[in-house]
């Protein structure tokens, strides 16, 4: 008496046959029991060559462009290349020409794509759009047509290049055609309207109504600056930019500064005049208001300021105690008192240890005066984490900075080369304005 068990096993001679487009998907203890024979899709000529004979047995006359066209729509399925085929002429009499093939499987031919692409290449939107508009009435679907459009301009952008063998099988006629238009076009302007139709048809695609993008996406294909005219008014632009940046002083100014720096340190070092007196002018409190030199007192025949003394510190003492100094808000700047408010880290730097220490030697060696009351009490600071005072000479200079940005910014937006760019591009704006660090000392 045979087991249960064993009469629910399969004859010897069962083969298991499991078909899958999606093999990853197995588990590895399977596929590792199996035999695995990859079947792929026939090549395009191989399918076409076929349906010629096909066509020839039963009779049918058909043109290259039409069993071209149905064995592209079967993607190397001989079934439904034969499928497609007998569908077509059932609906035709006499010669099965490309384009009533195309009308009656409801897709665009390749002299119809030609079409389409010729007028985007000669800048004529409103005859893509008729071809557009006359592909719809004849029912072809917009996602259909979709496809077509980006791997026709792909095809384009392979034989512009020389790698004709890459693409689906182009007649001669077709291809004298591709090249006849790739010849107005340079490398760049192939490229980018190969991206555009690419990133278009994907975004079409995805749209609910891919027809309203698709007719979007021609109108912008076919209105494209060619690459010779923008680089034409980027070069304009920037030589325009150029100028008057050359016009505005920018290096005079910057001269200028540094000769102004360089003589108040060398009046500053300047030795002791005889017969001058300290006590001639009376002791006044004076607040730093910009970083340009105010003469508070005359002593030793040279300027007393703040900004003189911070300018000496940094140049020929100590670059941070210069720094601390830049810093903070001067209240009472006289011989003998120093009175300032910054933040809470510059003025515990400078109120005790070597950092006090330091400043006393400074102050000392600009004024000659040997003992200073210095006073130092934390003050209120831009916002959070910023460090100077807002009188500070930091602060004066960081707000000049940013006047100048926005000075530079705003001729940038009204230089005319700029504006030209915008009219090629309607509906762009600029966002930023990149300043460099030199450019906006």
């Amino acid at each position: 008496m045979r087991s249960s068990r064993a009469s629910r096993n399969p004859p010897p001679h069962t083969v298991f046959i499991l078909a899958t487009t999606e093999v990853h998907k197995i588990p590895e203890t399977v596929l590792s029991r199996c035999q695995r024979h990859e079947l792929r899709a026939l090549p395009l000529p191989v399918v076409e060559e076929e349906l010629a004979k096909i066509a020839a047995s039963e009779g049918l006359v058909c043109e290259s462009g039409a069993l071209r066209l149905v064995a592209r729509l079967s993607e190397g399925s001989m079934r439904d290349a034969q499928s497609l085929l007998d569908r077509v002429s059932s609906y035709v009499e006499g010669v099965l020409t490309e384009e009533e093939a195309s009308s009656v499987l409801g897709v665009v031919g390749k002299q119809g794509l030609f079409r389409l692409s010729g007028a985007i290449i000669g800048r004529d939107p409103a005859g893509a759009l008729a071809l557009l508009e006359d592909s719809f009435s004849q029912g072809v679907e917009p996602a259909v047509l979709l496809r077509d459009f980006a791997r026709h301009w792909r095809d384009l952008l392979l034989v512009r290049f020389g790698a004709q063998g890459a693409v689906e099988p182009f007649s001669a006629e077709e291809v004298a055609e591709a090249q006849r238009q790739l010849s107005n076009l340079s490398g760049l302007d192939i490229q980018e309207l190969v991206d555009l139709a690419r990133t278009g048809a994907d975004d079409a695609l995805r749209s609910v109504h891919p027809r309203y993008a698709l007719e979007a996406l021609v109108v912008r294909m076919a209105t494209r600056e060619p690459t010779h005219d923008l680089l034409r008014l980027v070069g304009g632009a920037v030589a325009s930019l150029t100028g008057s940046q050359g016009r505005g002083g920018g290096g005079r100014a910057v001269a200028e500064k540094r000769s102004s720096v360089a003589d108040q340190t060398r009046a500053s070092s300047r030795p002791p005049a005889e017969g001058d007196e300290a006590s001639s002018v009376p002791s006044r409190a004076i607040v730093s208001s910009s970083p340009a030199s105010i003469p508070l007192r005359e002593t030793h025949g040279s300027a007393f300021s703040w900004e003189e003394f911070v300018a000496i510190t940094s140049t020929s003492g100590s670059r941070i105690l210069g720094e601390h100094l830049r810093r903070l808000a001067v209240v009472n700047f006289q011989p003998g008192i120093l009175e300032a408010t910054g933040a809470e880290f510059t003025v515990a730097s400078l109120s005790r240890g070597a950092g006090l220490e330091r400043l006393e030697q400074a102050l000392q060696s600009y004024s000659g005066v040997s003992s200073w009351r210095i006073n130092l009490k934390k003050g209120e600071t831009g916002g959070e984490g910023v460090q100077e005072a807002p009188s500070s000479i930091a602060a004066n200079e960081k707000a000049k900075r940013s006047q100048a940005r926005h000075a530079k910014e705003e001729a940038v937006r009204q230089d005319p080369g700029v504006t030209a760019l915008l009219d090629a591009f309607p509906g762009s704006t600029i966002d930023r304005v990149e300043v460099s660090a030199k450019e906006g000392a």
